[in-house]
């Protein structure tokens, strides 16, 4: 059994709350917005530095 938040699916869902949260779609190239709509999920699209820029950041409200 799966410990919530450590699940690749948990990550990825909290990922997509975050940038939806904190209006960080600009994050994203157009690239990586095919990716997603292909399918992939943030963590195999998002590099090191998106990811950490992802988490660090306070939301925009």
């Amino acid at each position: 059994m799966p410990i919530a938040g450590y699940d690749p699916a948990d990550v990825d869902e909290r990922l997509r709350e975050l940038l939806e949260e904190w209006n960080a779609e600009e994050l994203l190239s157009p690239e990586q917005e095919r990716r997603l709509e292909a399918g992939e999920s943030l963590l195999e699209v998002l590099t090191t530095d998106q990811l950490r820029e992802l988490v660090r950041t306070r939301p925009t409200t």
